[in-house]
C-alpha cells in the first residue's frame, strides 16, 4: 500500500494551477514563448493561446463580478464577456484545431492531451441538460 501512496505523491505537483497561470501570463506578456516550468517537456504557445487559456481558467478579474465583497467568476454564456473574448480568438473555426492543440498540451501535458481532444470532439454529439428539471 505504501508503494501506491508513494507513486501518487510523486506524481502530484504542488501549486500546479498557480504555476501554470504564472507561466501563461509570462507567455502572454511576451517574456517567453515556451512553457517549461514544472514540466517534463517544453510547450511552445502563441500569445493568443496563452490568453485563451487565461480566459478559460478565468484568471482575468475583468471577467468577474464583485458582489457582497466576494469575487464571483462569470460563466461562459452566449454574448458574455468571456464568450466574446473566446469568440474573438477562435472565430468560427473548430475550437481544438492544430493551432490550439499546444494549449491542450500546456494544460494537460503531452501524454493526456490526445485523450482530452478526443473527449472534446465528442461533446457536440452528446446530449446535455440545458436547465433544471
Amino acid at each position: 500500500m505504501d508503494t501506491i501512496s508513494e507513486l501518487i505523491s510523486s506524481k502530484l505537483k504542488s501549486n500546479y494551477l498557480r504555476d501554470l497561470i504564472r507561466s501563461l501570463k509570462r507567455v502572454y506578456s511576451g517574456e517567453v514563448d515556451v512553457l517549461t516550468e514544472g514540466r517534463d517537456n517544453e510547450v511552445i504557445l502563441s500569445r493568443d493561446n496563452a490568453y485563451l487559456a487565461l480566459v478559460l481558467l478565468c484568471d482575468d478579474l475583468s471577467f468577474s463580478d464583485k458582489k457582497d465583497g466576494y469575487w464571483r467568476r462569470s460563466q461562459i454564456t452566449p454574448n458574455s464577456n468571456r464568450y466574446n473574448a473566446i469568440k474573438n480568438i477562435v472565430g468560427t473555426d473548430e475550437f481544438w484545431n492544430e493551432d490550439r492543440y499546444p494549449l491542450l498540451e500546456a494544460i494537460f501535458g503531452k501524454r493526456t492531451a490526445a485523450f482530452v481532444k478526443k473527449a472534446w470532439d465528442m461533446v457536440p454529439n452528446m446530449m446535455y441538460q440545458s436547465g433544471y428539471y
